[in-house]
């Protein structure tokens, strides 16, 4: 007998998540090593509307767990880029940190042909230009 699949169940005959169900899954999470409730800033800040979705979720689990702490997680915070410099602005700098003609641009353009070649690329081109050349907070135009 074969079982007859609609719009609203999985291939398991399950119903699908909802989209609530998928929000409460990604806002909430429960870590029984630590003991504490995690949420996101945007699940908190809909808690704190009486009555609201999030607010009921969040009694019940302090209901059923009530020697938890809750804890909102930070936000995850992009990389900077300015740490990443291309080829170009290492160039640049290395050429207003020594003359144009030296021996210093010689040997960045070997170790980026050096590292093509072994497939390592950007990476070691990076971490050698890191220990050689680059000061924080300097950007190259």
């Amino acid at each position: 007998m074969a079982m007859q699949l609609n719009y609203r169940n999985n291939a398991e005959g399950k119903p699908h998540k909802t989209r609530k169900e998928n929000d409460m899954n990604t806002n909430c999470k429960i870590d029984f090593v630590r003991q504490e409730i995690r949420i996101t800033k945007k699940f908190y800040r809909e808690s704190q509307y009486f009555m609201s979705e999030a607010y009921r979720t969040l009694c019940e689990i302090k209901r059923e767990l009530p020697s938890f702490t809750i804890t909102v997680e930070e936000c995850r915070r992009m990389p900077n880029h300015s740490q990443n410099p291309t080829y170009a602005q290492m160039e640049q700098i290395i050429r207003m940190k020594t003359d144009c003609n030296s021996e210093a641009l010689k040997e960045f353009v070997s170790i980026v042909e050096m590292a093509r070649m072994s497939g390592y690329g950007y990476g070691a081109v990076r971490k050698w230009f890191m220990e050689h050349y680059y000061i924080e907070n300097e950007v190259a135009a």
